[in-house]
């Protein structure tokens, strides 16, 4: 099912080169009241999202969707024209352009024009240029445009609207939830698609400082997680040890049980690297929950303690933002102590919030070689458990780095595809020989996945660009992110080598595999590696170009 943000991002992607980079902003603002008002009105939001997922989709060119997609460009003139009290005499889509539209802003009348033939050509049946697909493409776009500024221009009504209906009635939660497990388990699939019983009990040990009073408490984390007292701690951990599987399957739990409860704490996951002046904690979660809630409303709820919040990540933040987000949650933690939190970072950042407030810490506990061992059987084949227990059991450097569950998944799922080579203990050997090389057969298998499924693939190329993407952060020393118009300002200087690879197939493709991660943050779209590591490797791999 295609998600809302997904919806988005093509959305914006067919439509931004017509606005500006300054109109940027507008058009995403735009874009997301346009969505609010259509989940929000029983009449447009299924013809609404089912015709749009229809005309973005891969199967492009489809005249039928269209059809719809114009159809719904009327049926939300007309709300404007209620809403509004203009009482249109109108006989269809140009009679409404002609008073809502008209006039506006000049720059869009072409928009406006081509809107009208094609709700006309459509409706009578005069569309002559229906099986021509560029002709089908390019009436899409129009109309995207038209209602970008249609909602911009009747901006004010449509935002009273929608703030009307979330004041008269609790709206239903099932979609957002349902959200959350659909990305989990997509998520999952991304990284390493093991079987059903992949799921690691980790175990954490509490980290105390010498003038704190009591013992430590250690266990398996999600026991911990609902035994202990205090719902607001730290969970610490070298790269690869689970934090994020570990608040990305606690989220998921939270909404599972919240679909079997309304009336416990609602979960939201946020990765405290998209954080900035620009965009702080509060108004983070404001974005993510304003189709659900007013400000008041949500301010009520945090105040019960009716949101669970999950922060990710706390060593990703840009090295200029760092003291900021920390005084953001510093200062959230104190006007909102009822909400249950867990804030996760590597083991250094463990007292940078302790100093201002007693919070509890946990650091995540390495695998043991029976946990390992459990974990191999559970998941592994027998072609893969004869290449891996005699090395783990042989050597204390492997057992070692597989305490990481991280290159443990990577490890097993890397060993499988060894079935097809001619001489898989020779390829075993050198993909176990380091961290780096596992790492590396890893990224080589997805490569290859990717290769099968799509003739056009150039490993190559993906190879070189990630590289350049990964020297850039580098070269930045402040930041793991970086917004889509400068990724595409890096990749451009470096196209001419690969002139052939299509810059947004690139990132697409690049966020399917698993590498890097897409998030709108402050109204910009933002990238970053999915892993640390994987920054590294292809950092790594600059030295070899």
């Amino acid at each position: 099912m295609m998600m809302f943000d997904e919806l988005k991002t093509l959305y914006v992607e067919q439509v931004e080169s017509i606005f500006n980079e300054q109109n940027f902003k507008h058009l995403q603002t735009n874009l997301d009241l346009l969505f609010e008002v259509a989940s929000f009105s029983s009449e447009l939001s299924t013809p609404f999202f089912e015709s749009l997922k229809e005309v973005l989709a891969e199967k492009v060119g489809n005249y039928g969707a269209l059809v719809n997609f114009a159809t719904f460009l009327e049926s939300y003139l007309k709300l404007i024209d209620k809403l509004a009290h203009t009482k249109i005499k109108a006989n269809g889509l140009a009679d409404y352009t002609r008073v809502l539209l008209d006039n506006k802003d000049k720059k869009f009348d072409k928009y406006i024009k081509s809107a009208r033939e094609t709700r006309n050509d459509t409706a009578h049946g005069n569309a002559v240029w229906k099986n021509k697909q560029t002709e089908i493409l390019k009436r899409r776009d129009e109309i995207l445009v038209v209602l970008i500024i249609t909602t911009g221009f009747h901006r004010e009504i449509l935002q009273k609207n929608v703030e009307n209906q979330k004041s008269s009635s609790q709206f239903d939660l099932v979609p957002y939830l349902k959200e959350i497990e659909d990305s989990f388990k997509e998520w999952k699939a991304r990284f390493v698609a093991l079987g059903s019983g992949e799921k690691i009990d980790l175990f954490v040990e509490e980290t105390m400082q010498d003038d704190e009073i009591g013992s430590p408490e250690s266990g398996n984390i999600e026991a911990l997680r609902k035994n202990i007292a205090d719902k607001q701690f730290m969970l610490l951990g070298e790269a690869g040890m689970g934090k994020t599987t570990t608040l990305q399957y606690f989220t998921y739990q939270d909404a599972v049980a919240c679909r079997k409860d309304a009336s416990l704490a609602l979960p939201v996951y946020l990765e405290l690297k998209w954080l900035s002046a620009e965009s702080s904690l509060l108004k983070t979660l404001k974005d993510k929950l304003g189709e659900y809630f007013t400000d008041n409303s949500l301010e009520a709820r945090l105040k019960q303690g009716k949101i669970a919040l999950f922060l990710d990540a706390l060593n990703e933040v840009n090295t200029k933002e760092l003291e900021y987000v920390v005084q953001q949650i510093r200062r959230f933690i104190q006007e909102y102590p009822d909400v249950p939190l867990v804030i996760s970072g590597r083991t250094e950042y463990a007292f940078e919030l302790k100093n201002h407030k007693p919070i509890r810490i946990f650091e995540l506990r390495k695998m043991t070689i029976a946990q390992i061992e459990q974990f191999l059987q559970r998941n592994a084949s027998e072609f893969c458990l004869n290449l891996i227990y005699p090395l783990l059991k042989s050597s204390s450097n492997v057992q070692r780095w597989l305490s990481v569950p991280m290159y443990l998944k990577m490890l097993i799922e890397s060993t499988e595809k060894l079935k097809q080579v001619e001489n898989p203990q020779v390829e075993f050997d050198a993909l176990t020989e380091t961290t780096a090389s596992l790492i590396e057969g890893f990224i080589r298998g997805l490569f290859e996945r990717e290769k099968k499924k799509d003739t056009h693939f150039s490993e190559m190329a993906f190879e070189y660009f990630l590289v350049q993407i990964a020297k850039a952060i580098l070269n930045e020393e402040e930041s793991y992110t970086f917004t889509r118009l400068q990724l595409i300002r890096i990749l451009k200087e470096h196209h001419n080598l690969f002139p052939d690879t299509d810059l947004a197939y690139f990132l697409t493709t690049c966020q399917g595999l698993g590498l890097l991660v897409e998030n709108l943050s402050a109204n910009k779209q933002v990238y970053s590696f999915a892993h640390e590591e994987y920054l590294d490797f292809f950092a790594s791999k600059a030295f070899d170009l």
